[in-house]
């Protein structure tokens, strides 16, 4: 009614009641071109831009309520416990559909990706940080079993595979990014292996309680064990980290093999924990322990149980270890390295003992590098 009064107002005492209708047709189509409100019957010429893409109908959010994360994961959710092997078959789908998105619209699937990626590393941070099967009360060490290990490994290839697709400018196949021949550190081969044959949390405990250094020495480590065979290679140690491997189907090794590998990794870890990875890491300690050993000069690691790996001062090193410290199946088993077996000379075998007691009680802050280095496989 006020409105009526004013339009009257406006326009004498004479009432035609089409006039206001006019009126309020020509003020909606203003309405309608300052808004962008589209009426019925009504087309407005906005350009090219098209509403109804097939990918937008599958944009969902993901990250905290709240936040403006959109992504393009209609097929794209963090792996469980049990069905990380289902979850990499369809995350490769997925990446396949965000590289068919590129196409289009690069930006937008580079940006989902970084979404993607940063999920994926909260999910490997928060799996680290609860997820372990054992906690070691006294030593402090931790052991993931292979179903966690299995998904913590599906998550890293998942965040390789972005991190490629990235870098190529979306070049590379999705098939290629996500590397699915299953090459672990550039070498060694992932091969499936039934559950009977998954190395034991119990076997892990065992072997790192048996070893006779200060408990400092294993504060925070961590072992991986894979739910795959890495061929001929049962593990691989890294600074702050082991990763034992799976039996290989078909392939009956002799019964403490876990124990014995477990042992030997610890001595990786402790040199590239205490020392470093190599020579130039730090050579006053390296040469130290050369001296000791009668190893004349430095030697790159190599394939295991080769020339070259026999004659590696960091494999010498992980088998002094195993040898000297170990519990006493380690301490009976054959010592694998060059050099000699430090165990015929009791006076060499002194020496080196207190030398690795010597890198524990000094701490690691006395010892430059590898504490600063990556502690976990799954993370760069």
């Amino acid at each position: 009614m006020h409105i009526l009064s004013r339009v009257r107002g406006l326009y004498g005492s004479v009432y035609n009641p089409g006039i206001p209708i006019l009126l309020c047709l020509v003020f909606f189509e203003i309405i309608v071109i300052v808004t962008g409100i589209v009426t019925p019957g009504i087309k407005l010429d906005m350009g090219e831009v098209s509403l109804n893409r097939g990918y937008d109908k599958r944009i969902v959010q993901v990250g905290q309520a709240g936040q403006a994360q959109g992504s393009y994961l209609g097929s794209f959710a963090l792996p469980g416990a049990l069905n990380y092997e289902a979850w990499m078959n369809s995350d490769r789908r997925h990446l396949a559909e965000v590289a068919s998105l590129a196409r289009e619209n690069r930006g937008q699937a580079e940006t989902l990706l970084q979404q993607e990626i940063r999920a994926i590393r909260d999910d490997i941070i928060r799996i680290e940080q609860t997820g372990a099967a054992y906690i070691d009360p006294r030593r402090q060490y931790r052991i993931y079993d292979p179903p966690t290990t299995g998904r913590l490994y599906a998550l890293h290839a998942g965040l390789k595979a972005r991190e490629r697709l990235i870098a190529s400018g979306f070049g590379l196949s999705p098939e290629a990014a996500w590397d699915s021949g299953r090459v672990w550190d550039g070498g060694h081969k992932l091969q499936p292996t039934p559950p009977q044959k998954y190395a034991q949390v119990s076997e892990v405990v065992r072997a790192l309680n048996d070893i006779d250094l200060p408990d400092e020495a294993f504060i925070d480590y961590r072992v991986y064990l894979l739910p795959y065979s890495m061929g001929d290679t049962s593990g691989e140690g890294g600074p702050g980290y082991s990763i034992i491997a799976s039996e290989p189907a078909g392939v009956n090794l002799i019964s403490n093999q876990v124990y014995l590998t477990v042992t030997h990794e610890f001595g990786h870890h402790l040199h590239l924990t205490y020392i470093g990875e190599d020579y130039a890491s730090n050579p006053l300690l390296w040469r130290k322990y050369m001296g000791i050993r009668g190893i004349p000069r430095w030697r790159d690691d190599g394939e295991v149980k080769t020339d070259v790996w026999r004659n590696s001062p960091e494999e010498a090193f992980a088998e002094d270890v195993k040898v000297l410290l170990g519990g006493r199946e380690a301490r009976e088993d054959t010592y694998l390295a060059g050099y000699g077996d430090p165990r015929t000379d009791p006076g060499k075998a002194k020496r080196l003992v207190a030398f690795f007691r010597q890198l524990v009680s000094t701490g690691r802050e006395s010892y430059v590098l590898a504490r600063e280095a990556p502690r976990s496989p799954w993370l760069e």
